[in-house]
């Protein structure tokens, strides 16, 4: 696995565990940040690379530091 996949899985991991521990679906979270459920799956998976903009509303989102989404 590419270190950008091992990223792209880190991320997408700690996106599903804030979302879980709010209970909001990801239906839910994809309306409330501007996406659609389908990418934010993927995203989630460690499927799709993650833009700027989605970091930028994620972190938004749950008021955490970007640093949260790399653990």
């Amino acid at each position: 696995m590419s270190d950008t996949n091992t990223i792209n899985v880190k991320i997408g991991a700690n996106i599903a565990r804030l979302r879980k521990s709010i209970g909001i679906s990801q239906e839910d979270f994809a309306f409330d940040i501007g996406y659609s459920k389908n990418h934010i799956s993927h995203i989630e998976r460690g499927n799709k690379n993650i833009t700027r903009k989605v970091i930028d509303a994620v972190v938004e989102y749950f008021g955490i530091d970007e640093e949260e989404l790399y653990k």
